[in-house]
């Protein structure tokens, strides 16, 4: 029969006791494999990086190639993280641990982590450092720019990027683009500056897909904002017609097609000095591209302009110039004649009837 415990004393669970064993165990076992081991001797550390390499380096790999980490991957990388960290206290000055130890946090979408190793490393850093260092230094400041940028940090991500592209002596597409996604995100947007490193970016390689997928994305906010503009232009509505010109400029401030159509809207809305610049600003455009003798972009420009419901004989003009230059006197000639239909007394006539004679 059993007995009642005496008053005063406390009856233990021994389910309890076990459970309560089990996760001491468990955290003692976690905060042995990852709490950074301590190096003190030269050999050692050759070991501890050879492990934290080979644990981290074709996930890193991966990574780079925009391959997620798999949950085994995970643990590798936190395994290797551990290791670099272990390294970096052995060997002040040396950004290479820092570095190994912030792209494994990076990879592991730790971007706080990522961002204190980065940071330290470079502030670790000694000023007299072997070359090897510094390209690594200068991959530091563009990571650290990645991390900052997903945190939405944008200025001091423009601040690391900017560094890591004035130090790297040749162009790279990677380093410009990761500039454009922040010229892009920043209030106000940046897109022409963007647009300048994405074309700097496909000069370099034009291959090069991160470059392509952001001027494609660019170039539809721009298309989107001038189909809004041409629908509101056609229902004469001229106010938010220029609204999304606007829109669109500020995306491509250069472009012909969209200067003429803004320039459009002022005009029905007697906005006369402002369609003037408009027009002065497209014409100004399209010469200097003649006169550099680009006369397919001339051509290109042009026909894209004037496919608006909109009439504009100088642009007539300069593309019969670029096909006259081109050598294609037929296409010039239907310009002429498009000119003496529509524009009789436009001034540029005469002069372009003696060059096709």
């Amino acid at each position: 029969m059993p007995t009642e415990p005496k008053a005063g004393t406390t009856r233990f669970n021994p389910w309890l006791i076990t459970i309560g064993l089990a996760i001491a165990i468990l955290l003692i076992v976690w905060f042995v494999e990852t709490r950074p081991a301590v190096v003190n001797s030269d050999n050692q550390a050759a070991l501890v990086m050879q492990e934290a390499k080979r644990l981290s380096l074709t996930h890193l790999e991966d990574f780079d190639k925009g391959i997620p980490p798999t949950e085994s991957d995970k643990e590798d990388l936190r395994k290797a993280a551990v290791d670099f960290d272990s390294l970096s206290d052995y060997k002040p000055g040396d950004i290479r641990p820092w570095f190994g130890a912030g792209k494994c946090y990076q990879a592991l979408g730790n971007d706080d982590a990522a961002i204190k190793r980065f940071e330290d490393g470079l502030n670790d850093m000694a000023p007299d450092q072997a070359p090897v260092l510094v390209d690594t230094a200068t991959e530091a400041h563009y990571l650290l720019s990645v991390s900052l940028f997903n945190k939405r940090d944008y200025q001091d991500a423009l601040k690391e990027v900017n560094i890591a592209i004035s130090r790297l002596p040749m162009v790279s597409p990677i380093y410009l683009s990761q500039r454009a996604s922040i010229y892009v995100q920043m209030s106000p947007p940046r897109y022409a500056d963007a647009l300048a490193d994405l074309v700097r970016a496909l000069k370099a390689d034009p291959h090069h897909e991160k470059s392509l997928r952001l001027l494609k994305l660019i170039t539809m906010s721009a298309q989107e904002a001038l189909d809004e503009g041409l629908t509101d232009f056609g229902q004469k509505k001229y106010k938010p017609a220029i609204d999304a010109c606007n829109k669109a400029l500020a995306i491509l401030p250069e472009n012909v097609k969209l200067l003429l159509l803004r320039a459009a809207c002022y005009s029905e809305i007697g906005q006369k000095t402002l369609a003037d610049a408009d027009k002065q600003k497209l014409m100004s455009r399209v010469e200097s591209e003649l006169r550099a003798g680009n006369n397919e972009v001339v051509v290109a420009d042009c026909t894209d302009a004037l496919s608006l419901p909109v009439r504009y004989p100088p642009l007539l003009d300069l593309r019969a110039r670029a096909y006259l230059a081109s050598g294609n006197a037929d296409q010039a000639g239907k310009d002429l004649a498009q000119i003496r239909k529509f524009a009789p007394g436009y001034p540029g006539l005469a002069d372009l009837e003696k060059q096709l004679k």
